[in-house]
């Protein structure tokens, strides 16, 4: 009679815990099943809100459930970072990580997160340094520009645009020891200037020097491959490692797709799902249809895993350097 008693006993007990148990697994099966917010730090209607929408409905496709596009803007894309890197570890908050905005704010603005407490899905845009020279200084590449500058000391007018751009031009004028005239300029200003004949040198972006693109000669990208609206002008590693035995840091406009650190903790499996579903549609022959039509194909990329990882830590570190300096 006891051990009747011990099999009803846990007989009953099993009973009321299959109700209980049954809706966790199957949420942790069936993920996602509600709707995925992506976070963008910046304005409605600006190329980080296009950047995101152009993945939105594949991802809604590939998962079963609707993306929502949330823009939260504010210093300088902190607000929209701090939203990502506190949300949930649970797959359902995304967002675009901008740099070199990442980096400064936890440089500049003490945000109290660095690169590492991301998890990248993969960088998928990146406007990269474009130098632009007058064509009648004869420059075919970086290394025309290096050799004339140093012999020439004070002889050349070099401009960048702020930011990424200057940051290039800076690292170059250091790293080579170079005395030239230099000039910031916030954007159209500089290009302004160049096309004025104010400036021989022009560090510029490839999307925004296209309206440079008749009146001068591209001497390089500093970016690992040629861009594609630019196939002329040599990466800077094409030039530099043959001839200086120098890599050159990669300085871009990047943006990536990612969320919290601790997702790869708690919901690993999740976090692989949704990089499968991003991969599939960043490949698919109608994406890049898309991506054509809204005119980003120049800065169209896809770096993921730990090379992701290391070029954006590599950008931090970088950027670490013009702070202290």
């Amino acid at each position: 009679m006891r051990r009747m008693n011990k099999m009803l006993t846990a007989l009953l007990l099993f009973c009321f815990l299959v109700p209980v148990l049954t809706p966790a697994a199957e949420a942790a099966d069936n993920f996602p099943n509600r709707p995925m917010r992506w976070i963008v730090g910046r304005e409605a209607g600006g190329s980080m809100e296009r950047t995101v929408r152009l993945y939105e409905k594949g991802l809604e496709e590939a998962l079963g459930v609707p993306q929502l596009v949330e823009c939260r803007p504010g210093a300088a894309m902190q607000v929209g970072h701090t939203l990502i890197q506190t949300a949930a570890p649970d797959g359902y908050t995304w967002g675009i990580l901008g740099m070199p905005h990442l980096a400064l704010n936890h440089f500049t603005q003490n945000a109290p997160f660095t690169i590492d407490d991301f998890a990248v899905l993969a960088i998928v845009n990146s406007d990269p340094t474009l130098v632009n020279v007058q064509p009648e200084t004869g420059f075919k590449d970086i290394g025309d520009f290096i050799d004339y500058a140093q012999k020439n000391p004070g002889k050349i007018r070099v401009g960048a645009t702020s930011g990424v751009s200057e940051y290039a031009a800076l690292w170059m004028i250091d790293k080579f020891k170079l005395d030239v005239a230099f000039v910031r300029y916030d954007g159209s200003p500089g290009r302004a200037a160049f096309l004025g004949k104010h400036i021989d040198v022009y560090f510029g972006a490839v999307v925004s020097n296209e309206e440079l693109r008749d009146f001068s000669t591209a001497i390089g990208v500093m970016w690992p491959e040629r861009n594609i609206a630019w196939p002329e002008a040599p990466t800077f590693d094409e030039i530099l490692k043959p001839k200086y035995n120098m890599e050159s840091p990669y300085l871009s406009s990047m943006r990536s797709l990612g969320t919290t650190r601790k997702i790869l903790d708690e919901n690993p499996e999740r976090f692989q799902k949704v990089y499968d579903a991003l991969y599939k549609v960043h490949h698919a022959p109608e994406f890049k249809e898309e991506v054509e039509k809204a005119g980003f194909t120049p800065v169209l990329t896809w770096v993921s895993g730990e090379q992701a990882m290391k070029t954006l830590r590599d950008y931090s570190d970088f950027i670490k350097t013009i702070v202290v300096k």
